[in-house]
C-alpha cells in the first residue's frame, strides 16, 4: 500500500484557494445575462442617436442640394435678364423657344432640361441633386447637356413658377414631403424623401432652411404657390 507523504497532503486553505481560482476563470449564467442585458439597454439608447445623427447628415446633404438647384436656376435668370432672352430665366419667365414671350414653363423635366442644354448644370449631376433618401432617380441618364428620363415624379423637389418680379422671399424649391399648401399635413405626412423627419425649403433669394414637424408653421415664405408638373 502506498503511503501518502505529508507534502503530497494539501492544507485546507491551500485546496479553498485552488477551488477559487478554478471558479474564477469564467461567468457564471447569471452574470452573462447581466452583461448582455447592459449591452442591450446601451443599444437601445445608442440606436435613435444614431438615426438621428444619420438624418440630419442627410438632410443637410438635401438642402446643399437644393442651393446648387438655386445657383443654377439664378445663373440662367441672370443671363436672360443681361441678354434679353426670354427662352432662359426663371420658370414664369423662360419660353424654352425662341420665339420670346413670357408664357413660362409649367413642366419641371422641360425647365430642368433647359439648364441642363445651357450648361448651367451637367446632365451626370442630376441623378444627385434631385435625389434624396427614398427617391429614386434610376431612370434618369445624361451627360454634358443632354439629360434623358427626368420627371416631376422622379424628383425629390417640388419648384415653384416664380418669376422676375416675384419676392425674393417667394418660395422656389421645397422636398416633396412639405406641400406647401397645406403645410399642416407634414404633421403626419408618409411622402419620401423624410416623411415627418424634417423638410427643407429654399426661397428665391437663395435662402434655405431645414425645419422640422414643430417648426412648419415657422417656414414663411410670401408670393403665390403654382407648382410645377
Amino acid at each position: 500500500m502506498a503511503c501518502l507523504r505529508y507534502a503530497d497532503v494539501q492544507h485546507p486553505s491551500t485546496l479553498h484557494q485552488n477551488m477559487k481560482f478554478h471558479r474564477s476563470k469564467g461567468f457564471t449564467l447569471i452574470e452573462l445575462l447581466v452583461v448582455i442585458s447592459i449591452i442591450a439597454i446601451l443599444a437601445s439608447l445608442a440606436v435613435p442617436a444614431v438615426t438621428s445623427a444619420m438624418v440630419k447628415g442627410q438632410l443637410i446633404q438635401t438642402l446643399n442640394n437644393s442651393r446648387q438647384i438655386h445657383l443654377a436656376c439664378f445663373s440662367m435668370a441672370s443671363d436672360a435678364s443681361a441678354n434679353s432672352d426670354y427662352t432662359m430665366g426663371w420658370p414664369a419667365d423662360a419660353t424654352g423657344t425662341s420665339g420670346g414671350g413670357t408664357s413660362g414653363i409649367s413642366s419641371l423635366a422641360t425647365y430642368v432640361n433647359l439648364l441642363v442644354g445651357g450648361g448651367y448644370i451637367r446632365g451626370e449631376d442630376i441623378k444627385k441633386v434631385f435625389s434624396a433618401p427614398g427617391i429614386n432617380l434610376s431612370a434618369v441618364s445624361g451627360s454634358g447637356t443632354t439629360l434623358t428620363g427626368f420627371t416631376s415624379t422622379t424628383s425629390a423637389f417640388n419648384m415653384n413658377q416664380i418669376g422676375e418680379s416675384s419676392q425674393s422671399n417667394a418660395l422656389f424649391l421645397c422636398t416633396k414631403n412639405f406641400n406647401p399648401s397645406s403645410p399642416n399635413d407634414f404633421a403626419t405626412t408618409t411622402i419620401q424623401p423624410y416623411q415627418t423627419k424634417g423638410f427643407i425649403i429654399c426661397r428665391k433669394g437663395g435662402d434655405v432652411g431645414i425645419y422640422k414637424t414643430s417648426a412648419s408653421g415657422t417656414a414663411s415664405y410670401s408670393g403665390t404657390i403654382n407648382m410645377m408638373n
